[in-house]
């Protein structure tokens, strides 16, 4: 008989295998944002398992089977916050109206996922009980990731040289919303692969939060080079302005740890102004690389950078506009954009599509959501979390190194996926971007088998 850990395990074994499948075809978008995330339902369901082996043990035994209970706390801290938000905010709740959408029952929607995905993290790193089976959960992610790569490929023939754009289409159909395959084909030109996923920057978020695993957990030196170079392809097919960001800045981070072990403070100073120098040289030569990267603020040429930077615009003047300390309420603050959008935003056709009632005004942008949203104190807390997981997971691969001098690559994984898990939260404002959540919670797996092995070694 199958154990409940095994059923729980299988579950996480299997989101991680459909977590580059954001687009799939389920529902007739009935869930919203959320319809489409593959990793999204077998976590529902091992969170469904989860929380009641929890209840029941906490029934039992009076004690609440967690651990990492400070993170918890930050956790519950921030969901406080973000209902009391609703409190202050509960009169225009009440009478937001945009496209059919109810501000009350967008409330409780967007509440109801975030209070799932907090609890995924939890779940995630509660299978995680030895260094074994994060090992295994990695050798999904590169299988995984190799199939992710071979669809590619199978994807650049048929939209580039028409080459299997029957079998291409006929697997579409099963993995994509309708209208994915049409959409990528009339801006081919400009547009790169997204192989299983919605679009390209999206393909970007999976690799940023899958590729440090996949390569630095590998003690074969071949297999890194060749995970590594899987993971480079994917990235410069993408021609995602995202892709190219989350990898400088991670492949700048793995060279850090690689030669300096763990992330010091001191050193990350000394070296700050290495990378703008970097930066500066790569903005200032007129390379492919350069014009993709300007283009981010090219706001006259380019009518995605006029959509997001304007969408992000008006979020922080409405922050500004009398709702700094706890934003006007989670999911509400598009019902309010299209008051704040700047005369430049309309370069875009999105910012007609939105104040003309075709589309839900996006913000593209999840800290800036947020700070919009539930305000600065929201904000400041879930940073908290962000920062307290990175310093207890640098702590360990720092006390490995200065106790044992042992190179942690796996903890170089994980630090290296939660900068990538922050820096994708710039270009997605969706609270269910399963990345993100997933990159938390193998981080809190590794706190937690290496914080038993702490004690099992004293």
């Amino acid at each position: 008989m199958i154990s409940l850990y095994r059923i729980q395990y299988y579950l996480v074994t299997a989101s991680l295998f459909l977590l580059p499948f954001n687009s799939l075809p389920v529902f007739n978008y009935a869930l919203g944002e959320a319809t489409g995330e593959g990793a999204l339902y077998p976590l529902f369901f091992g969170c469904l398992i989860y929380g009641a082996y929890v209840t029941v043990s906490l029934m039992y035994s009076g004690k609440l089977q967690v651990k990492n209970k400070q993170i918890l706390l930050i956790v519950i801290c921030f969901l406080f916050v973000t209902f009391v938000s609703y409190i202050y905010n509960v009169n225009s709740i009440y009478n937001n109206l945009y496209l059919g959408k109810n501000g009350l029952v967008r409330y409780w929607t967007q509440y109801s996922l975030l209070l799932f995905v907090m609890f995924s993290v939890f779940y995630i790193s509660s299978v995680i009980r030895d260094e074994e089976d994060l090992k295994r959960l990695i050798n999904v992610c590169s299988y995984t990731f190799i199939l992710v790569f071979l669809f590619s490929i199978l994807q650049f023939y048929a939209y580039y040289f028409k080459v299997g754009f029957a079998l291409y289409n006929l697997i579409g159909g099963y993995i994509y919303e309708e209208g994915v395959i049409e959409y990528a084909l009339e801006r081919r030109a400009g547009l790169g692969l997204h192989s299983v996923s919605q679009e390209p920057s999206f393909l970007a978020m999976y690799v940023a939060v899958v590729f440090p695993y996949v390569v630095l957990s590998k003690s074969n030196v071949m297999l890194r080079i060749v995970f590594f170079s899987l993971g480079v392809a994917l990235i410069v097919l993408t021609w995602s302005r995202t892709a190219y960001v989350i990898f400088v800045f991670q492949l700048l981070l793995i060279c850090f740890l690689y030669y300096f072990h763990y992330i010091s403070l001191k050193r990350i100073v000394f070296y700050i102004p290495l990378f703008f120098i970097f930066v500066a040289l790569v903005l200032f030569t007129e390379s492919k690389l350069s014009l993709i990267l300007m283009s981010v603020i090219d706001v006259e040429n380019s009518g995605s950078s006029a959509a997001r930077l304007g969408a992000a615009y008006s979020a922080m003047v409405l922050w500004f506009d009398g709702h700094s300390l706890l934003g006007v309420g989670l999911g509400q603050a598009g019902y309010y954009l299209i008051d704040y959008l700047p005369q430049w935003a309309f370069l875009s056709g999105d910012a007609y599509d939105v104040v003309n009632g075709v589309r839900w005004p996006p913000i593209h942008n999840f800290w800036i959501r947020l700070l919009a949203e539930v305000g600065v104190i929201g904000v400041l807390l879930f940073l908290m979390l962000f920062m307290y997981i990175v310093i207890k997971v640098n702590r360990v691969v720092k006390e490995k190194y200065l106790f044992n001098k042992e190179k942690d690559f796996i903890g170089y994984a994980v630090l290296t996926s939660l900068v990538g898990a922050f820096l994708i939260m710039f270009n997605r404002e969706t609270i269910t971007n399963m990345n993100v959540w997933v990159s938390l919670g193998f981080a809190l797996g590794y706190l937690n088998i290496n914080k038993r092995n702490a004690w099992s070694e004293r």
